[in-house]
């Protein structure tokens, strides 16, 4: 039977959401219609919930295999799809009620490559709300090249990235040979790349996705380095993309564009390099100072879109190294751990650094500002209201430790100090100025 759509679902872990997200596919006005679960090795009861919805429908089909992660599931829902068109939807998101069969209805009309429609972000206190600009007329329902819309989308400030806006033409991803890239943000790979290839697009003005917003969590952080490491791999990637294109063609204002995106990338990239504090940490190859061959050859608007992010990246590379020289920022000769207990600060306030004599250090005590040693030290200072934006990665608490919370005044009343959960992991909370931090060390 011919299959008109089929939906690439990879779960993982969404026992409390993925009942919700299939009831939703279920629910569209499409009459052919493929629905593959790829439970990608979850350890809570998704599985049970997946193989249900199977038994109970003839159009379900899930498929167990190992984590592979997202890119992984995916591609494996790539492989046995047979739908004339593809949609991607997250586990832990939803569709509004039969408008994706519209997208269908727009993609067979024009025998589209790429529909795009829109994404909503729904927070858990019930808002709504989308980051992207409004989609100007006379770019709606019409069709055009890839690169065309492209250009018009990221002109307006309008491009989405997630993979999950679009419905795409399956053989025409065959014939490109398109697949997920083994990193996290693999959408800001996969999305220019297809409508850098695809002849024939969309944009349509029809909202019908939710992507929920899932609380931050304490213990519960994706880790900044592999997001640096995967960001700066997407951009080298897409540098050897936009390879294809020459600035002497018609493709110039594309490739300009191409390069906007590969410099913000780079900036969202430094920026949190920034954040890392660790002589450990070696900074993947990247091409940051590719500018400076290109600068010349960009369209002029698109070449002071790139110098901005250029100055960005560069500013918080700065910061990065001024981090990983300090004197806090060290590796610790082991001769002087012999009868001290080392204080790990692990970040402070506005960022600002430790501005403490080291002589007036309590003896004793070894202080230190590289996460390299957040397993090791005896003592580990949080500032807590700016915590969840600096951590690294998930921290777990090992049982020699001693953690102090650390937060001032003027923020006793973030939200952080009132989850409980959150709160319960620290050993000593205090309330203090940066200057009178050093006091509570003597009582340990």
């Amino acid at each position: 039977m011919k299959i008109d759509l089929s939906i690439i679902v990879p779960v993982y872990n969404v026992e409390e959401y993925l009942g919700c997200c299939i009831e939703s596919l279920i629910k569209q006005n499409i009459e052919r219609l493929e629905i593959i679960l790829i439970d990608d090795g979850s350890i809570d009861d998704s599985s049970r919930i997946a193989d249900t919805y199977a038994r109970k429908y003839t159009f379900i089909k899930v498929i167990h295999q190992e984590n592979r992660g997202l890119s992984g599931a995916r591609n494996r829902g790539l492989e046995i799809a047979s739908g004339e068109y593809i949609a991607f939807v997250d586990s832990d998101d939803w569709l509004m009620q039969n408008m994706l069969g519209l997208l269908c209805t727009e993609a067979v009309r024009q025998q589209a490559d790429i529909v795009m429609g829109h994404t909503i972000f729904c927070y858990p206190d019930g808002s709504r709300y989308t980051p992207f600009r409004p989609i100007p007329d006379k770019i709606k329902n019409i069709l055009m090249s890839g690169k065309n819309g492209f250009i018009e989308l990221m002109k307006n400030l309008a491009y989405p990235p997630m993979v999950y806006s679009y419905i795409y033409r399956r053989k025409w991803l065959q014939a490109h040979h398109l697949q997920f890239a083994p990193v996290i943000h693999e959408d800001e790979l996969w999305t220019p790349i297809a409508m850098g290839m695809a002849e024939r697009m969309v944009i349509t003005n029809i909202e019908f996705y939710n992507y929920r917003q899932r609380d931050n969590s304490l213990v519960h952080t994706i880790d900044k380095k592999r997001r640096i490491r995967s960001l700066l791999f997407i951009a080298n990637r897409l540098i050897e993309f936009a390879s294809r294109f020459s600035f002497d063609t018609e493709d110039k204002q594309f490739k300009s564009y191409l390069y906007v995106k590969i410099f913000e990338l780079y900036a969202c990239a430094f920026r949190l390099l920034s954040l890392i504090k660790g002589f450990s940490f070696v900074l993947p190859p990247h091409h940051l100072y590719c500018i400076f061959k290109v600068y010349s050859k960009l369209a002029p608007q698109e070449a002071l879109i790139c110098a901005k992010y250029y100055k960005q990246a560069v500013g918080s590379l700065k910061e990065f190294l001024k981090a990983r020289f300090s004197p806090w920022n060290q590796r610790i000769n082991e001769k002087e751990r012999v009868g001290n207990r080392l204080v790990l600060i692990y970040n402070t306030k506005g960022k600002y650094p430790l501005s403490y004599n080291p002589e007036k250090i309590p003896a004793g005590f070894l202080f230190t500002t590289d996460h390299h040693y957040v397993t090791e030290a005896d003592i580990v200072v949080f500032y807590l209201p700016d915590l969840l934006y600096e951590m690294d990665e998930d921290i777990d608490k090992p049982e020699h430790q001693t953690w102090i919370g650390w937060y001032t005044e003027d923020d006793k009343n973030h939200s952080i100090l009132q989850d409980k959960e959150c709160m319960d992991l620290f050993d000593v909370k205090v309330n203090c100025t940066p200057g009178f931090l050093m006091q509570y060390f003597d009582k340990l």
